[in-house]
């Protein structure tokens, strides 16, 4: 199945793959940028406070939120260097979110 994208057609499943292994990437890079000495929690608070002037608390209520969502909110106040792999990949999935 062929869809257009502007004047060029692209394969669908093509560019759901390409998007699947974007992703991907961008969870692996996101795994690799954990601070080891901050908590999961100073971890997902980083940028909203920085970038989007946040407040903390603020900002603590939306990560705590998601890393509900992903099923690891007792995760919070440990080190990325105590969680499983699987654990950190959901919290890098909670830090794209927030």
């Amino acid at each position: 199945m062929f869809i257009a994208l502007g004047n060029e057609e692209i394969d669908r499943l093509g560019w759901v793959s390409k998007k699947v292994l974007q992703f991907g990437s961008a969870t692996d890079a996101a795994l690799r940028s954990n601070i080891a000495c901050s908590t999961i929690l100073e971890n997902l608070t980083l940028a909203p406070i920085r970038v989007r002037k946040m407040r903390r608390k603020e900002a603590e209520q939306v990560a705590m939120h998601y890393l509900d969502r992903v099923k690891i909110p007792d995760q919070a106040h440990k080190y990325p260097g105590q969680l499983s792999g699987g654990q950190q990949q959901r919290v890098a999935i909670a830090r794209c979110f927030a």
